[in-house]
């Protein structure tokens, strides 16, 4: 019995080594498109939080310059931002996953995540821009955005580890 080797088994499909390939970058990237097909809906929700958190560091960058005359650290950025940006994008995703399997309709729950992290991003946003201009109305929007956050029973206050 002769052993089987890929020229071999290509051979009796009649496919040459180059259209095996070709044939598997196809399929991967048809199988990207789908993954990105099935997550379409949560786009507008995805660029919205990833512009506040873009608008979230510069305002933190901008308030740390101004109050402790801070330069800009990458660091801090892969430390803090990052890694909330990727925990929020999945969490969004995967409640939009959770709301496909299991037939929710009554409420999306990936609206719900979207909204809260996003109201999270726009208190904290205000904040860092009251830090760096002390224009009270900035506070003022900052602390309306907590309340509504607190009427709810969730408090937003954090304190951040690497400050």
């Amino acid at each position: 019995m002769k052993p089987l080797n890929q020229n071999n088994m290509l051979e009796k499909l009649n496919i040459d080594v180059s259209q095996f390939w070709e044939i598997i970058w196809k399929f991967f990237v048809g199988a990207l498109f789908s993954i990105f097909g099935f997550f379409e809906p949560v786009k507008d929700i995805v660029h919205l939080l990833i512009a506040f958190f873009i608008i979230d560091m510069l305002a933190g960058f901008w308030a740390n310059k101004v109050v402790k005359q801070e330069k800009f650290k990458m660091s801090k950025i892969w430390a803090t931002t990052f890694p909330r940006m990727l925990i929020s994008l999945v969490l969004i995703m995967m409640t939009f996953w959770w709301d496909n399997v299991f037939g929710q309709t009554a409420i999306k729950t990936y609206w719900f995540i979207g909204y809260f992290i996003s109201g999270v991003l726009l208190a904290n946003i205000l904040q860092n821009s009251y830090r760096a201009t002390r224009w009270g109305i900035l506070l003022n929007l900052a602390e309306f955005i907590k309340n509504i956050f607190k009427d709810k029973g969730v408090d937003i206050n954090e304190t951040d580890p690497i400050e």
